[in-house]
């Protein structure tokens, strides 16, 4: 995981000495100074994101003699029987020479590490279900911030599991949490990792309980509503031809789109415009026109169900169609288009979570593909057809959609278009392998 390079003024961390409970040594933990950075903001599942310096990266301390690695609160004495067993477990783990803990600036990849050296030694101590939970949180969001989506849905999977088991059995009373807190994390995980269904409940459990903070019966309210949006556009895609080959992931995919309104006349895209999003028809009908609207009919007009710029968002071209919700017939009330956004950041997500993604809808793109470079390779041959281009071309992309070739334009059809997804890679750094696949990640504070 890289991290840019940068190099802290001298003031801005500061120094704490700190005595091992497992080897007895004692060490420097550096820290940042009160005043050097500033929170912005707030993800939903607490992760912070400030300006300056970020101390998420701070808040394990790890010896550097033994590795044995904690929040500063949880270095205290270690009793005989869970000593041997913290030193059993860090003597399996195979450093070498991947992070120097005597440094003072900490990069991603440190902070990684830090959060599963702690996860280790959480687990040989035997340290209560939400705190391991914890970790694994905080190292998805350091996953987070190196973009490094594959990884951070593996450990908020980790977590998830760890903050429901603890949930489940009760959270520890000597802890800053509650169980309300935890269950809204195992529902917040839940649609995190593509788990729609099953982060309603525990939504809906934190947004009407009695004694929850407001602001936390706020953000369950909120976060409810937007399971129930990605279930709704779950239920669709799953009906999709395109989504058959990835219905592992539908659930993700769900969870990161959103449902949109076309008013009539107004158009969706446009012909010649780079494309940053595909789109499913959830309600009403969209036109598709190869030329411009004010000056021709449109090929075809497409209906719930249907894709559209699904071509161009995977082969990087411009929108070839422009797409219009149809304004009211006289005497017809007009009905406003209703799609489903699916960014291009969506699949590129995918892409790091399941590299296999592309070869899964890589024969379908291919085949249109092919058809399309058909196509337009007939339009020269059609132009001297008594109704133009459009007497052969139309058949044809009729049949490519499966609408068959014998149904008038008013009645079908879809355009493609839109800008290809490039997956962002980040290199570990140094490039050395994982503990054991942990992470971050103390509960919402």
């Amino acid at each position: 995981m890289r991290q840019e390079e940068a190099t802290l003024s001298p003031n801005v961390l500061v120094k704490r000495e700190v005595r091992c409970p497992l080897c007895g040594a004692d060490f420097l933990h550096w820290s940042p100074r009160s005043g050097t950075f500033s929170l912005l903001r707030r993800d939903s599942d607490f992760c912070p994101h400030y300006h300056g310096i970020n101390p998420t990266l701070y808040q394990i301390c790890v010896c550097p003699r033994c590795n044995f690695a904690a929040y500063r609160d949880d270095f205290g004495d270690l009793s005989e029987r869970l000593h041997q067993a913290v030193v059993a477990a860090l003597s399996r783990v195979k450093l070498g020479a991947a992070v120097d803990f005597t440094q003072k600036e900490r990069s991603l990849f440190a902070a990684l590490r830090s959060f599963e050296l702690a996860l280790i030694s959480a687990q040989a101590r035997e340290a209560p279900l939400e705190v391991q939970a914890s970790l694994l949180h905080r190292a998805a969001w350091i996953c987070r911030y190196g973009d490094e989506m594959g990884r951070e849905v593996s450990y908020l999977g980790r977590a998830r599991d760890l903050y429901q088991a603890a949930f489940d059995h009760g959270v520890a009373k000597d802890r800053r949490t509650n169980d309300l807190a935890v269950a809204y994390l195992v529902g917040e995980l839940m649609l995190r990792t593509g788990k729609i269904l099953e982060a309603r409940p525990y939504f809906h459990l934190v947004a009407n309980a009695g004694d929850a903070k407001a602001s936390l019966l706020r953000q369950a309210t909120d976060r409810l509503d937007d399971a129930n949006q990605a279930s709704h556009i779950e239920r669709l895609l799953k009906t999709i031809a395109l989504f058959q080959p990835i219905a592992h992931l539908i659930g993700l995919i769900s969870a990161h789109s959103e449902r949109k309104s076309v008013a009539p006349g107004a158009a969706l895209f446009r012909k010649g415009e780079p494309g940053l999003s595909m789109f499913v028809v959830a309600a009403g009908q969209a036109a598709v026109y190869l030329g411009d609207p004010a000056q021709s009919a449109p090929v075809a007009i497409v209906g719930p169900g249907e894709t559209l710029g699904e071509m161009s968002l995977f082969l990087g071209r411009p929108r070839s169609a422009t797409i219009v919700a149809p304004a009211a017939r006289k005497g017809f009330v007009a009905v406003a288009l209703e799609v489903i956004e699916i960014p291009r950041t969506a699949f590129r997500n995918l892409l790091k979570v399941d590299p296999e993604v592309v070869a899964a809808i890589a024969e379908t793109i291919a085949r249109r593909e092919r058809e399309n470079a058909y196509w337009l390779a007939e339009l020269d041959l059609a132009s001297d057809a008594p109704d133009g281009p459009q007497s052969l071309l139309l058949p044809k992309i009729r049949r490519f959609f499966g609408f068959g070739a014998d149904l008038g334009a008013d009645e079908v059809l879809d355009g493609p278009g839109s800008d290809v997804a490039v997956p962002l890679s980040l290199t570990p750094e140094p490039a050395a392998e994982s503990l054991e696949n942990g992470s971050t990640g103390r509960e919402g504070e």
